[in-house]
């Protein structure tokens, strides 16, 4: 992360979580996710890709995708990518290779669009019954939206 680091680091102190800085976070997200990537691909045979836009996720769906990523650690791996209905969504967690191609993402070759294009083959859908992996907050009238959503859904609003 990048824009308003200050003010994110601060807001989420209490919590335990690793912040990485992104000191070029103006020429795209893609720059962001590399940033990210270069700190866990040592410690980690997978990685999640979960933007700050994307935060009605429940846990339950997080557990569900690494199990599916797990699977695929060793040789060619694989991205796994949420499905809401006939949307995809986020967060997508990348496996085996594919983890050490996050670090070459641009935004000249499309970001993780461009990835997951590229590497068709290796992208596993899986489906949930998750409507948050498909909700994008970018304004607060989305907000609105995000929650009717999540009110409407089967399972009602809830993060087991």
């Amino acid at each position: 992360m990048g824009y308003e680091y200050g003010r994110v680091v601060e807001a989420l102190k209490d919590l335990d979580v690793k912040f990485v800085y992104n000191p070029d976070f103006t020429r795209g997200m893609s720059t962001s996710v590399v940033a990210g990537a270069r700190r866990v691909v040592r410690h980690s045979s997978l990685v999640a890709v979960h933007p700050a836009d994307v935060p009605f996720v429940r846990t339950s769906t997080i557990s569900l995708l690494v199990g599916v990523a797990s699977a695929y650690t060793s040789g060619a791996g694989a991205i796994v990518i949420p499905r809401y209905g006939p949307k995809g969504g986020h967060p997508l967690v990348a496996s085996g290779e594919l983890v050490r191609e996050l670090l070459n993402l641009s935004e000249e070759e499309l970001g993780l669009k461009g990835l997951i294009s590229r590497k068709k083959d290796r992208v596993v859908y899986v489906d949930t019954d998750d409507p948050g992996v498909a909700l994008d907050v970018d304004r607060p009238e989305d907000l609105d939206v995000a929650y009717r959503t999540l009110l409407e859904a089967p399972r009602g609003f809830q993060n087991p």
